[in-house]
């Protein structure tokens, strides 16, 4: 009787324990292999240390939120961490006082990354905000002329349109009434009207620096430096009995003199030839004590920049 006991106790046992497949050659020899601190200190991965970030926080009404924790490199990327950039997914926003993500900081922004939904949602509430667009009603059209910003009620922008959204056909229909973009035309040509709204012409000019050639220059506007060095102005010396001043019976011309240059100021030591017994006609504006020599009244009237003016008696030293 106890012998069958024991028999019956072995066979429970055996069916009792696990199958387990026969170990493979490499996987018998890798159980005999030991291997050094050294290698598993410089191949294994380091513990991941996780938490949750901080979502929001309202002392104030007593809410705080964390969201779960995302595995990412350090901003030197020599090491993993999971604890500083986290999840928001919609339950976590929907809970919050004020769900509209445009209110967070810039630092919460930062530290945390949404799911699909909830960015399907601010989106979806961009969209709806949006109903808030310029109609482009008779109001506007009248106004896709006007070059103010000022939104007064002037004939031109009405007040209310000032904070908002256009659409984009009405950004066309704006845009195709102003001034196209002015080409680059010819470096130096003057840009001339052509009788079409939104085009407009270039002129070339002439300053006399080359050859004067009939067929490509006979059109160009002249420079002011150009004509001076042409022929002087004729004007009539000689009219028939009865017609003077009439240029049609004029019978003899003669050259206007050419003005004289303005007279020059006296510099420092200098006696202007012909002057009035006046110190005006001294660049500085006196004369030198004693004498009837121009003077200095400042360092910069001296004919030597290393002189200075002595101003009790206007003369540099």
């Amino acid at each position: 009787m106890r012998k069958t006991l024991i028999t019956t106790s072995i066979i429970a046992a055996v069916v009792a324990m696990p199958a387990f497949a026969d170990p493979t050659a490499q996987e018998l020899l890798d159980q005999k292999t030991v291997t050094s601190k050294y290698y598993v200190d410089t191949t294994k991965q380091d513990k991941i240390t996780t938490d949750k970030v901080l979502f929001y926080e309202n002392p104030k009404e007593g809410i705080t939120a964390y969201v779960p924790a995302l595995v990412l490199t350090n901003s030197a990327g020599t090491a993993l961490n999971g604890n500083t950039v986290g999840v928001v997914d919609h339950g976590t926003v929907s809970n919050m006082p004020n769900p509209n993500l445009s209110h967070y900081t810039a630092a919460t922004y930062d530290n945390v990354v949404p799911t699909v939904r909830v960015v399907a949602n601010e989106l979806s509430s961009i969209w709806t905000s949006l109903n808030n667009t310029l109609s482009w009603t008779s109001t506007e059209t009248s106004a896709v002329n006007a070059y103010d910003t000022d939104f007064g009620n002037k004939g031109m922008w009405p007040s209310g349109d000032y904070d908002r959204y256009i659409t984009g056909s009405s950004l066309a229909q704006g845009l195709a009434l102003k001034q196209n973009i002015i080409a680059a035309g010819t470096s130096g040509n003057v840009v001339t009207y052509t009788g079409t709204a939104g085009s407009v012409g270039s002129v070339g000019v002439y300053n006399g620096s080359t050859t004067y050639n009939s067929s490509t220059d006979s059109g160009k506007l002249a420079t002011a430096g150009f004509v001076e060095t042409k022929q002087e102005k004729l004007t009539c010396a000689g009219y028939v009995d009865g017609h003077a001043n009439d240029d049609n019976y004029c019978w003899l011309y003669s050259l206007e003199e050419p003005q004289a240059p303005a007279p020059s100021c006296g510099a420092y030591g200098v006696v202007v030839a012909g002057k009035p017994p006046s110190a005006s006609v001294c660049c500085s504006g006196v004369f030198q004590s004693g004498t009837a020599e121009c003077g200095c009244s400042i360092e910069s009237d001296c004919p030597s920049s290393g002189q200075t003016c002595n101003t009790a008696n206007h003369i540099c030293s």
